[in-house]
């Protein structure tokens, strides 16, 4: 376990009921001598046996770790600022379009931060603006490397191609059906290479 006043090993544990309350606070020898009367030894650990600190000890721990009035008033009065700042920051956000499917804002994806693929969509030509920007091109393909972005085009027109074939020779266009094949054939080589 860790001291709360300064990071170290604790050797105390300090249980303080306060108006029903139990808190507990975890020393080191060195925090234990700094903040208390208790005793301890030319080595600096606490003397066994000791088991309950007086008032004036309590006292001065609770000084130590619980905030004072003060700064639980300041404290408060700052979160009461940032909440009427945040509020005045929604409203100004009310009036910005947002993605339908994650709801994420025009004014995040401005700066580059999309929230799902429909976040692309939303505005193209913003969105090709921002990908050019931010990452040098214009379409966003997903997470591939830049090598295999290549290898990714030529089986989508493949597979484009392969369903064309499959409704040619259904249809019984059976030159058209050569040709794609041919092209197939072209394409597949490609991808071998």
């Amino acid at each position: 376990m860790k001291c709360d006043k300064c990071d170290k090993e604790a050797t105390v544990t300090v249980k303080a009921i306060i108006n029903g309350k139990q808190t507990d606070f975890h020393l080191c020898n060195d925090c234990v001598k700094k903040f208390t009367d208790i005793g301890v030894d030319e080595d600096g650990n606490v003397k066994p046996g000791v088991t309950s600190l007086d008032s004036k000890n309590i006292e001065n721990l609770i000084g130590q770790f619980m905030p004072s009035l003060e700064e639980v008033i300041d404290s408060y009065y700052e979160y009461k600022f940032n909440q009427v700042n945040f509020s005045y920051d929604m409203i100004g956000r009310l009036g910005d379009e947002a993605c339908p499917t994650c709801g994420n804002l025009v004014s995040n994806i401005n700066n580059g931060v999309f929230g799902c693929p429909d976040c692309y969509k939303l505005d193209k030509k913003l969105t090709g603006k921002i990908l050019r920007t931010y990452n040098n091109y214009s379409k966003y393909d997903g997470k591939f490397p830049r090598k295999e972005r290549e290898v990714k085009d030529l089986a989508a027109r493949i597979k484009n191609l392969q369903d064309k074939l499959q409704i040619s020779v259904e249809i019984e266009d059976y030159e058209r059906a050569a040709t794609i094949k041919e092209e197939i054939e072209e394409l597949t080589g490609k991808v071998g290479n």
